[in-house]
């Protein structure tokens, strides 16, 4: 299944609006179900999680995370919010934390 990134600013609204939310002790999910045949990812980093470099490799550790769960299902868009905590966790952590939110 392929996975892209979102990119529009309506669809993130409409995947906090439309979407399931998913609580885990190190991020928030929403789930939007698309019925497309990809799955589409975005992550939101708040500012309360630092500055730029903070948020921006708070992001990229995220996705780094989501990659590693190897095949997520098709059909559905992706808003992950991590809290400022996934930031300092280690790398195997964050990645469970995920897994655990997603199952």
């Amino acid at each position: 299944m392929p996975v892209r990134r979102l990119t529009s600013t309506e669809d993130y609204r409409l995947a906090h609006r439309e979407g399931r939310r998913y609580a885990g002790d190190l991020a928030v999910i929403y789930v939007r179900r698309t019925g497309r045949g990809e799955t589409r990812i975005g992550v939101t980093v708040g500012r309360q999680a630092g500055g730029a470099v903070r948020r921006n490799r708070l992001r990229r550790r995220v996705r780094e995370a989501l990659r590693h769960l190897g095949d997520l299902a098709g059909g559905v868009d992706l808003v992950v919010i991590p809290r400022p905590a996934a930031g300092t966790v280690p790398f195997l952590q964050l990645s469970a934390s995920l897994r655990d939110a997603l199952a």
